[in-house]
């Protein structure tokens, strides 16, 4: 499923997806990096070439260094805003 398939109103969200970015370094790390065919001992095989899998996924011009730094940017909002949150809960508490 690419993000076409998602409703115009909703795609926004995906850039706030922890796991979007993950998925998207994990699967151009194991297919990308111009990896070798893969071993099959069928007669057919749609996916032995990693490029074809990629191209399915919509997901041949991914840059893992970009996925990367988008990771370690969303865990650091996430924890400032905790400590934020925690800190405005204490300040709630003494008064």
């Amino acid at each position: 499923m690419t993000l076409n398939a998602v409703p115009a109103y909703l795609r926004w969200i995906s850039w706030f997806s922890y796991a979007r970015y993950a998925f998207q370094s994990t699967l151009t790390a194991i297919y990308g990096f111009d990896r070798d065919d893969l071993r099959c001992t069928q007669a057919y095989c749609h996916f032995k070439h990693p490029k074809k899998f990629l191209e399915q996924l919509d997901a041949t011009d991914i840059d893992v260094v970009q996925q990367t730094l988008c990771l370690f940017g969303l865990v650091l909002v996430c924890r400032v805003l905790a400590y934020y949150a925690l800190r405005l809960k204490i300040m709630v508490e003494k008064q």
